[in-house]
């Protein structure tokens, strides 16, 4: 499996990276945190960027750090996928098992100004910046975010237009 996986804090440009590789590149999408919204669903608990942090939390304490990277490789596994793009890698362990069940691996960093992260917030997300921000501190202090994203083989820049990020996921594209 040729895998490609998607670490930043939150509207960053994660899941626009991940989903531009999977329109223009013929992968595979699969997002860590889809693990934790049907869980939820499962518990009847509502589906909240913070109930799926705090419920990570949780599940790695009980499961082991790289449980969702477990369930999303068997995903990959089941329905025999050769090229997938993971989406929103938060721990080390994550990035470790990803990597050992993949035949060609790399992570993308993909970084945004704070101000233009919460200029791109959506109906899901806290809509007063205390809120907002609370969430990227609970995300790198819970979790190994901060290290994953410094693990990255290469990091895109996310301040400017969709264009601008398409023309850099394709020049990455062109040396892996």
């Amino acid at each position: 499996m040729f895998a490609i996986a998607v670490t930043g804090l939150a509207r960053s440009g994660k899941d626009a990276v991940a989903d531009y590789i999977v329109e223009k590149y013929g992968f595979h999408k699969l997002v860590l945190s889809e693990v934790l919204a049907a869980e939820l669903q499962r518990q009847g608990k509502p589906d909240s960027k913070m109930n799926r942090s705090l419920l990570g939390v949780e599940m790695r304490k009980k499961y082991g750090s790289d449980v969702l990277a477990k369930r999303v490789i068997e995903t990959v596994k089941e329905k025999n996928w050769k090229k997938v793009v993971f989406s929103g890698l938060q721990s080390l362990e994550e990035l470790e098992y990803l990597k050992r069940n993949s035949e060609k691996f790399f992570l993308i960093a993909v970084k945004a100004d704070p101000e233009k992260r919460f200029e791109r917030r959506t109906k899901s997300d806290p809509q007063n910046r205390e809120g907002f921000f609370a969430r990227d501190k609970h995300n790198l202090e819970k979790f190994d975010l901060q290290a994953v994203m410094d693990n990255a083989a290469y990091t895109i820049s996310n301040n400017s237009t969709l264009d601008d990020l398409h023309k850099a996921i394709d020049e990455l594209m062109q040396k892996v």
